[in-house]
C-alpha cells in the first residue's frame, strides 16, 4: 500500500510546478550561454573574414608594385579591431611582405606562409584570404585574433543571466501563490455545499445560498439562469449598443455589407476616409473612386475573402475629394452563414510616403542627391548590358580628390562637406544626360560612359570633368582650388563586367595618383 502524503494539495502543486521552471530555466540559460558562445565565435570567423577581403583588395596594388610602405599603411586599419592581434602579408613566393602586430600581442609574423600555419591554436582564429589581380595570385593575406572577448563577453552575461532567473523564480512563486489560493479556496467551499447533495443527486432540492462567498454566487448564477434566457434578447440589444460605441471612436473605418453588398453598417471614420456621405450610394461612390488599375486586384482580394473563408488584406490606390490619390489598405471578412461581409478601412498614405523616402535612402547619396554605390552598380550593369546589345562601348572612370584632407582640416567637415556638394553638381554637370555620376563614398566619384563609339569621347569628357573640378571653389570666406586624379577603364577591353571595370579603373586611379598623372 501506497504511503499517504500529508502534504498539502496547494504545496504539493506549487513546488511541482517551482521545480519545473527551475529546471527549465536553468536549461534554458546553459543553452543561451553555449548559443551566445557560438554566435560570438561565428561573429569573430565571419569578422574576421571581411576583414581578411577587405585588407586584401586594399593590398592587392602594393603586391603588384612591390610597395612594402603602402603595405604597411593598409594593414595598419585593422587596428581599429581591438581583437584582431596580427595582420601578415606574404607575397607570391610565400614570404613576409608587409605585416601590422598589436602592441600588446604576444604574436609575430612567421617568415614565411608555411610556418604562420604552423602557428594556429584553438585560442585564436585565422582567416586567410589570396590576394588576386585577375587570375594570378599576387600574395596572400593571414589575420589572426584572440577569442578573449568571448570570454569577457559571458563575464557580465552570466551574472546577467543568473539575476534574470533568479527575479523570474521571484515573480512566479509570488504569482503561484496568489493563484493556487484562489483557485483552491473555492474548491473547498463548493466540496462543502455539494456535501450534502451527495445522498439524493437527483432530488427536485435547489441549492440554498448560504453565504455571500464564490460559492454563494454560483448559486445565484444556476438560479438565475432560467430568468436570463428571458433576458437574453436585451442582452444581445445591449452588445450591439456596446459595438456601436467601440466602432464610432475607432481610429480606422469599419464597414460591414450584407449577402447583397448593400452598405448596412459604416462609422464616421469609414466616410472620412472615403469622402463619401451616409447614403444608400456612399458604396457605389467608394467603388467608384477605386483607381481602375488596381480595381481588378481589389476585386480578386474579395472574391478570394468569400471563396476561401477568411480574411484578405488588400492595398489600392484611392482617388480623393480634391482629385489626388492616396493609398488605402483595407482588411475584409467574410461573415458567418454567407451573411455579408465586415472589414476594416485605413488611410495609409503616409507610411507610403516614408517607403518612398527610406527607398531613396537606400539608393541615394544623402549628401550629393547622387546615386550611392549600390544604385551604381546596378546602372553600370544595365548600361554594360546594352553597349552589348548595339555591339557599343562604354567606359568607367573613378575620380578622387587631390589632398581632400587638408580641406577638412581646414574648413572642417561641414566645409568638406559644401565642397563634395558643388563639385558633385560640377562633375554632373560636365558629363552628358545619359551618362551617370555616383559618389562613392568619401572624396570618390565614379562616372559610367555608355554607350560611347570612340575612345576619343572618353578622353575629351574626362578633360571636361577634370577642367570642372579644378576651377576654384569658394566656401564660405575661402577660395581654394582642389584638384582631382581620374582613372578610367573601357568596355570590353579592360574587362566585360562592372566588378572587373570598377577594379581596373580604381588601379588606373592608383597609378594617376602614383605617378602624378
Amino acid at each position: 500500500m501506497s504511503p499517504v502524503s500529508h502534504r498539502s494539495f496547494r504545496t504539493k502543486v506549487l513546488s511541482s510546478i517551482l521545480s519545473s521552471v527551475f529546471i527549465t530555466l536553468g536549461l534554458t540559460g546553459l543553452g543561451l550561454i553555449a548559443i551566445e558562445s557560438w554566435l560570438n565565435d561565428k561573429k569573430l570567423h565571419q569578422d574576421m573574414e571581411v576583414l581578411a577581403d577587405i585588407l586584401g583588395n586594399r593590398s592587392r596594388a602594393a603586391l603588384e608594385f612591390g610597395d612594402t610602405n603602402a603595405g604597411q599603411l593598409n594593414l595598419s586599419a585593422a587596428k581599429y579591431q581591438k581583437y584582431v592581434d596580427t595582420v601578415c602579408l606574404y607575397d607570391q613566393s610565400g614570404t613576409l611582405f608587409s605585416t601590422y602586430i598589436r602592441s600588446d600581442a604576444g604574436y609575430e609574423c612567421s617568415d614565411d606562409l608555411a610556418g604562420a600555419e604552423a602557428k594556429q591554436n584553438r585560442w585564436q582564429s585565422t582567416a586567410r584570404r589570396d590576394v588576386w589581380h585577375l587570375d594570378a595570385s599576387l600574395g596572400t593575406v593571414v589575420v589572426t585574433a584572440n577569442r578573449s572577448f568571448i570570454f569577457e563577453n559571458l563575464r557580465f552575461f552570466i551574472p546577467l543571466l543568473l539575476v534574470l532567473i533568479a527575479v523570474v523564480l521571484l515573480l512566479v512563486t509570488r504569482m503561484l501563490r496568489r493563484i493556487m489560493r484562489s483557485v483552491t479556496q473555492p474548491l473547498e467551499e463548493l466540496h462543502e455545499t455539494a456535501q450534502a447533495l451527495v445522498e439524493n443527486a437527483y432530488s427536485s432540492r435547489r441549492a440554498t445560498k448560504r453565504s455571500d462567498d464564490e460559492i454563494g454566487e454560483l448559486v445565484d448564477v444556476f438560479n438565475r439562469m432560467l430568468d436570463n434566457l428571458a433576458s437574453e434578447n436585451l442582452a444581445l440589444q445591449s452588445s450591439e449598443n456596446r459595438f456601436r460605441i467601440l466602432t464610432s471612436n475607432a481610429p480606422i473605418g469599419i464597414f460591414q455589407l450584407d449577402a447583397d453588398n448593400n452598405l448596412v453598417y459604416a462609422n464616421e471614420r469609414w466616410y472620412k476616409i472615403t469622402g463619401t456621405q451616409a447614403d444608400a450610394r456612399a458604396w457605389e461612390i467608394h467603388e467608384s473612386r477605386i483607381i481602375k488599375d488596381d480595381m481588378d486586384l481589389y476585386r480578386a482580394s474579395w472574391e478570394r475573402a468569400r471563396r476561401k473563408n477568411h480574411a484578405v488584406l488588400v492595398e489600392y490606390r484611392y482617388q480623393n475629394e480634391q482629385g489626388g490619390e492616396k493609398f488605402l489598405m483595407e482588411n475584409v471578412a467574410p461573415l458567418a452563414a454567407s451573411l455579408g461581409m465586415i472589414g476594416t478601412l485605413a488611410d495609409v498614405s503616409e507610411l507610403k510616403n516614408a517607403q518612398k523616402e527610406l527607398e531613396k535612402l537606400a539608393f541615394y547619396d544623402p549628401l550629393t542627391g547622387l546615386p550611392n554605390r549600390r544604385f551604381f552598380v546596378d546602372l553600370l550593369g544595365f548600361g554594360l548590358a546594352k553597349a552589348k546589345r548595339g555591339v557599343a562601348k562604354a567606359a568607367v572612370l573613378v575620380l578622387d580628390m587631390d589632398n581632400f584632407k587638408r580641406v577638412n582640416d581646414l574648413l572642417g567637415h561641414s566645409g568638406g562637406d559644401q565642397l563634395l556638394q558643388q563639385q558633385a553638381q560640377r562633375i554632373r554637370a560636365a558629363v552628358r544626360e545619359q551618362d551617370a555620376v555616383s559618389r562613392m563614398g568619401g572624396d570618390e566619384f565614379t562616372i559610367m560612359l555608355a554607350p560611347i563609339n570612340e575612345i576619343s569621347e572618353v578622353t575629351s569628357l574626362a578633360k571636361r570633368v577634370l577642367d570642372a573640378v579644378n576651377l576654384p571653389i569658394t566656401v564660405g570666406a575661402h577660395t581654394l582650388e582642389v584638384g582631382a586624379s581620374i582613372g578610367v577603364a573601357l568596355y570590353p577591353a579592360d574587362g566585360e563586367t562592372a566588378e572587373d571595370l570598377m577594379r581596373n579603373a580604381d588601379m588606373a586611379l592608383y597609378e594617376a595618383k602614383r605617378f602624378g598623372a
